[in-house]
């Protein structure tokens, strides 16, 4: 085979158009591979949206001098979560008491509280077992 200038030049442009479309191809695939880290980051950050918001309606009130706080402080204090601290939330605002923390002092004032609260307003079978688990978490020395 004779190889004279024409056939190097030849050689030369494949070799370079071989080369320019390997290059093409590394490019849009380092470019294209960015996408994944979307894929695991957007779930990543909503879960951690969801978190805080739970987080945030679990806290309750954060202003302590205010009627709505003190009861907050004491189902804390008492471990009583939020279904039950909104049940009597929602007892203490039928029964218009102007401090909701007087559900603590005695069963008497709660019972008359729930009594009062039961004539405005309607407590579904959760909210009565939240109440008999009140009852007993708050008053059981109390009856014994």
């Amino acid at each position: 085979m004779k190889v004279d200038a024409s056939t190097t030049m030849e050689v030369a442009t494949i070799g370079q158009s071989k080369l320019s479309e390997v290059a093409l191809q590394y490019r849009e695939e380092v470019a294209g591979g960015g996408g994944n880290y979307w894929a695991l980051a957007i779930p990543v950050a909503a879960l951690a949206i969801a978190g805080a918001l739970y987080w945030l309606y679990q806290r309750g009130p954060a202003i302590v001098n205010t009627p709505d706080g003190m009861l907050h402080e004491l189902c804390k204090a008492h471990g009583i979560g939020a279904g039950p601290r909104k049940l009597l939330e929602k007892i203490a605002r039928a029964a218009e008491l102007p401090q909701p923390a007087i559900l603590f002092v005695s069963i008497d004032h709660f019972e008359q509280a729930v009594q009062a609260a039961a004539k405005r307003v309607r407590f579904e079978r959760r909210a009565q077992s939240h109440l008999g688990m009140l009852r007993r978490r708050l008053f059981a020395a109390e009856g014994s």
